[in-house]
């Protein structure tokens, strides 16, 4: 030991640490696709199967396009997330076939079958862990009326996950 420094100065700290309770153990992370952690992709396929009810055709479906999390908090003990900000992209595939390939020939040849309608929207979702609140994109696009300039829109709903 260095002859200056006392020995009370250098047991006094580790003493405190010791004895002084222990804060929460919090671990903070970010995620750059959500759908490689196995727990979050069950979650997110739940979604996704509930939106396809939304989806129109007798073909349709939902995909995640894309999921991430910014400053995630977890508690160590619970493992369950505290604060931070999640985003997901779905891909809601719209698609109606009345036919389906080679049904209708002429000739003898098979035709390609009859799909009348056929588009993809997307829907964004941010949630914030803490607020236990987000919001979700519907739709957005341009209105174009004759003789007034292009209007940029976005629809935009509140999210509120129930426990």
């Amino acid at each position: 030991m260095h002859p200056r420094i006392p020995q009370w100065a250098i047991t006094l700290p580790v003493l405190l640490l010791v004895v002084s309770p222990v804060p929460a153990q919090v671990v903070m992370a970010d995620f750059d696709d959500l759908k490689q952690v196995p727990a979050a992709k069950k979650l997110l396929d739940d979604a996704a199967a509930k939106l396809r009810q939304f989806a129109q055709g007798n073909e349709s479906g939902v995909s995640v396009k894309r999921a991430s999390g910014k400053n995630v908090v977890f508690d160590v003990k619970t493992g369950k997330p505290l604060s931070g900000q999640i985003t997901v992209v779905f891909d809601l595939h719209h698609r109606h076939r009345t036919t389906r390939d080679g049904e209708i020939r002429i000739f003898g040849k098979p035709l390609p079958g009859i799909v009348p309608y056929d588009r993809h929207d997307e829907v964004l979702v941010e949630y914030d862990i803490k607020a236990g609140r987000g919001k979700a994109r519907l739709a957005k696009g341009p209105l174009a009326l004759p003789l007034l300039p292009m209007i940029d829109w976005e629809l935009w709903i509140n999210v509120e996950i129930k426990k």
